[in-house]
């Protein structure tokens, strides 16, 4: 089975869109964008236009890839301020000078869309998440779409970056037994195998392979690799589809519903005000 995160983020859309119109203000989303990295204006643009296609205010903040720190915390506080923008995003990755623990407190808590605020990642370790993080919240449902329940079913995370804590933390909430692995550790095939979900957040095209997945069991793939003008995941999809019970492609899974995640977090934003 094909999870179609497509089709689950156009219902999504389709639902938005009917709620921003019964809404006395409207929408206003934001994104700030530090550099020209092609794969985040890209990114951007798909957010800005989802919006635009909701009837919601859009706005860009681009700044040069040698802009300071101190010019970011600017534009993060102008756009907090603003009573026009309730939601905020802050496009990652972000160069290197920039880092990101420092920026995101200036990003208003109840604005933050994307939940890096220290105290939107504090609810959400503590079990009492006010802002739902997208990509999480969209790897959730995506599961849940093909029957599996994550309560005691024991779930398999790989990767070490802030995406895949963020879904181990998430994962946790909904009572799942979850294991957050690095994706070089050696005993990470055995940890797969026994797996119920599988879901890889690391960015190393097609290395999860059938033979590290036990049988019936549903993967999520949140990695992405760019090869010339396509992009990959991490999961080698011709022979894990053929094994596991379901598993999202990519193009087409997680990124897709993550989006239309993101817009219902700003429309929850601007209800909440």
């Amino acid at each position: 089975m094909v999870i179609d995160g497509k089709k689950i983020a156009e219902e999504l859309k389709e639902s938005l869109k009917t709620r921003a119109k019964r809404m006395r203000v409207r929408p206003g989303f934001a994104a700030v964008l530090v550099g020209n990295d092609p794969s985040s204006m890209v990114y951007v643009e798909k957010k800005g236009q989802m919006a635009h296609e909701l009837g919601f205010y859009f706005k860009k903040i681009q700044l040069s890839r040698n802009a300071s720190q101190k010019k970011v915390i600017v534009a993060l506080d102008a756009l907090s301020a603003d009573p026009n923008i309730h939601g905020i995003i802050l496009q990652v990755p972000l160069p290197g000078h920039i880092a990101l623990d420092e920026v995101a407190h200036h990003i208003a808590p109840e604005k933050d869309i994307d939940c890096f605020h220290p105290d939107n990642l504090a609810k959400l370790f503590l079990n009492k998440p006010t802002v739902m993080p997208p990509t999480p919240e969209a790897v959730l449902r995506l599961i849940r779409s093909t029957g599996q329940q994550l309560e005691k079913s024991d779930v398999v995370v790989i990767g070490d970056g802030f995406f895949a804590r963020q879904i181990s933390a998430h994962c946790l909430n909904q009572g799942a037994v979850v294991t957050l692995v690095h994706s070089r550790a050696q005993r990470l095939a055995e940890l797969t195998r026994a797996a119920d979900v599988v879901i890889t957040a690391v960015g190393r095209a097609g290395y999860l392979k059938a033979g590290m997945v036990k049988k019936g069991a549903v993967v999520v793939d949140v990695g992405i690799t760019k090869r010339g003008k396509s992009v990959v995941g991490d999961v080698n999809f011709v022979s894990v589809s053929k094994k596991a019970r379901a598993v999202t492609p990519v193009p087409g899974g997680v990124g897709p519903l993550t989006v239309a995640i993101l817009m219902e977090n700003v429309l929850k934003a601007a209800q909440n005000k």
